[in-house]
């Protein structure tokens, strides 16, 4: 006798509602099912409306209403609808014996096995081992041709089995699970547990060596899986930057797979903190953004700078009259209103101001400028200070 507790999609009240109820090898017809959904129904519904007949006569006096809560949800269990546990030492129901032909009746192998599968775990969890091979073995019979599914199906009928003891007929389904997938590490292990209580030590120690074997090489797939997928985002990464008309340092105009180090090379700030330029979910770059101090030899560092944030919103964060002064700037003169930025071009010697009203983006876009190790940066110095004209003089701006 095979066992469920879940029900197909049905018309009426029986949709979505859990059932335990046993299988049977009788087909019903589409008239007999109709039949059975509309008796479900009404029965239901009469015995919602008998209990609140009840409940209403209870309250007007008219009648004694003594049943505890627990006592009706006994009552309402016995319900066909509402089952949750099934004697099958007792005769089953008509209503019953049609439930289960509305589960098992599908036309797929794998649908009908997956719904013994589901039996069968419910059983196992109930410690109701027998029952749960039963299940397993019916699932087993579809013959259905998942290899995935076969290989859990034997695995756990294994498990069944070496819980009432029966280590050889556990050992035998182990080895059956592994002719589906050979790296079945349930599977394994429970055939070491076997082969142990067998005695059989020098299987023990094979299927050991195998299964560590067995991860080892299921590690290596991830591990080489894994580095596929950050590979192939950070050459989608390295395109969505070019596309930008962004340029990086050290980066050929065209992607190659022999470029591959430095390509990827140059994403990686060479800050402490570790941040990277990276897309978020509305697709905006956001960038590990420097602010460089020359005067004072100092910097700050954004993490995460949006690439359509304007600079000067940032410097009034770090600068505002509301923000706590820099230590460094003992004179406070660094304010929003006498900063000036500047963006170096290395290879000229030369330096570009930039408005301060502008995006990251609009300065990443300028055709001068370079993003060296990931990380934007600019210099910031106080306008007509005596530093800055001197710092100034040293550049052809």
């Amino acid at each position: 006798m095979w066992f469920w507790r879940q029900a197909d999609k049905v018309n009426g009240a029986l949709a979505g509602i859990e059932f335990w109820t046993v299988a049977s090898d009788q087909k019903i017809s589409d008239e007999e099912r109709r039949e059975l959904i509309k008796k479900m129904d009404d029965d239901l519904n009469d015995f919602i409306e008998q209990r609140r007949t009840e409940n209403k006569a209870s309250m007007s006096g008219a009648l004694p209403y003594d049943k505890t809560v627990d006592e009706l949800v006994t009552e309402l269990k016995r319900h066909p609808a509402f089952m949750t546990e099934f004697d099958p030492s007792q005769e089953m129901s008509p209503e019953l014996e049609g439930l289960q032909q509305l589960k098992y009746e599908s036309d797929s192998k794998y649908s009908n096995a997956d719904s013994y599968k589901d039996d069968g775990n419910y059983n196992f969890k109930k410690k109701k081992y027998r029952w749960a091979i039963d299940n397993y073995t019916k699932a087993i019979l579809e013959k259905c041709n998942d290899r995935e599914l076969n290989a859990i199906l034997y695995s756990n009928r294994a498990a069944a089995q070496y819980h009432i003891g029966n280590f050889r007929s556990s050992f035998t389904d182990c080895i059956l699970s592994r002719k589906f997938k050979p790296d079945h590490v349930k599977a394994i292990h429970r055939g070491v547990l076997c082969a142990i209580e067998l005695k059989r030590y020098a299987d023990a120690t094979e299927w050991c060596d195998s299964g560590l074997r067995k991860q080892y090489e299921r590690d290596q797939r991830k591990e080489a899986a894994k580095a596929r997928k950050e590979k192939e985002q950070q050459r989608k990464l390295i395109q969505t930057i070019q596309d930008r008309g962004i340029q990086l340092a050290h980066v050929k105009s065209e992607i190659s797979e022999s470029s591959d180090s430095l390509i990827f090379s140059s994403l990686e700030s060479h800050h402490p903190s570790g941040a990277k330029v990276h897309l978020d979910t509305n697709g905006i770059l956001r960038w590990p953004m420097l602010f460089v101090y020359p005067e004072y030899g100092q910097t700050d560092l954004i993490e995460s700078f949006p690439e359509n944030t304007r600079l000067s919103d940032q410097i009034e964060v770090m600068f505002g009259a509301q923000t706590e002064k820099a230590p460094w700037d003992k004179e406070q003169k660094y304010t929003p209103q006498n900063i000036e930025m500047y963006f170096e071009e290395r290879e000229a010697g030369k330096l570009h101001k930039v408005d301060k009203d502008s995006m990251l983006q609009d300065l990443l876009k300028h055709k001068r400028y370079v993003v060296y190790g990931g990380t934007p940066s600019v210099i910031v110095i106080v306008k007509d200070s005596s530093f800055g004209k001197q710092f100034l003089a040293r550049y052809r701006t």
